[in-house]
């Protein structure tokens, strides 16, 4: 209730409310609690950052949320009040491929958002595919995080077209331990080496760090192979992290060649330091 006084023309008792950061992460409050929150959404028009990381979140409280978030956009206003959320983090809050569907559908609408995490949040091929196809017309979002979710090989290739393809926005993309492999990094490095606007890549396999991974990526020295091409074409590309990702000598000596001064990649973990 308080959030939804959150303007610039409404006070509580003279007192202008102005909060622009909100990080509610770890409070189970669940589906229901997401609806409460989504309604104080649509009526704020300070808030940039929201995080609820594992709040107990499932499809419907990803509805609530995507639905707020449609009205976050330069043209479209609820009660005259422009939601103006830029950053979003709902990471472990599993609500799968229909959540991600939801989701999807308001990133089409919304011309705000610039950082979206969506970490562990049991989302697959299908969902990934939801995400690729809203941001084939979103201009706005540059860093995606969607590590810790078996999007596997073919959901990697559908996230490679859409971002590197379709458009040229995407600075920072996490897909660790999403089950990929090296025939999917190597449509990575392929689309990698054409594009101009990616400035880190994270492929590691320690997102959950002390916990056993469902979803490693297997890069490999094949894997590595691939990247180190796209690392030699692509001057804006400026950091890898592919830690602990089963690359070994041979993998290494094809970073190595790289020769890049302005170019540093995190290969800790791998068979060569073992």
């Amino acid at each position: 209730n308080a959030l939804m006084t959150n303007t610039n023309d409404i006070r509580v008792n003279d007192i202008k409310v102005t909060i622009e950061r909100l990080d509610l992460s770890w409070n189970h409050f669940g589906d229901d609690g997401a609806l409460h929150l989504a309604r104080a959404i649509a009526r704020n028009s300070t808030l940039t950052y929201l995080t609820l990381c594992d709040c107990d979140i499932k499809t419907d409280g990803a509805q609530h949320i995507a639905n707020a978030l449609m009205t976050n956009t330069n043209d479209i206003r609820v009660n005259d009040i422009k939601v103006t959320i830029e950053r979003l983090d709902l990471s472990w809050n599993h609500f799968g491929d229909d959540g991600a569907l939801h989701l999807a559908r308001a990133i089409v609408q919304n011309s705000t958002l610039t950082y979206l995490t969506l970490c562990d949040c049991d989302i697959k091929t299908n969902g990934a595919q939801h995400i690729a196809n809203a941001l084939m017309t979103n201009t706005s979002v540059t860093h995606l995080l969607i590590a810790g979710n078996g999007i596997g090989d073919v959901g990697a290739l559908l996230l490679t077209e859409a971002l590197f393809k379709h458009i040229a926005t995407i600075t920072y993309l996490n897909l660790g331990e999403c089950a990929i492999g090296p025939i999917s990094v190597g449509h990575l490095a392929s689309a990698i080496a054409k594009n101009s606007s990616l400035i880190t890549l994270n492929l590691d396999n320690d997102y959950k760090k002390h916990f056993t991974s469902k979803f490693r990526n297997g890069i490999g020295d094949v894997g590595a192979g691939h990247l180190a091409t796209a690392i030699s074409v692509n001057v804006t590309l400026a950091r890898i992290s592919i830690h602990d990702s089963d690359i070994g000598k041979v993998g290494m000596q094809h970073l190595n060649a790289v020769g890049r001064s302005t170019f540093s990649v995190d290969i800790g973990c791998n068979f060569w330091t073992r």
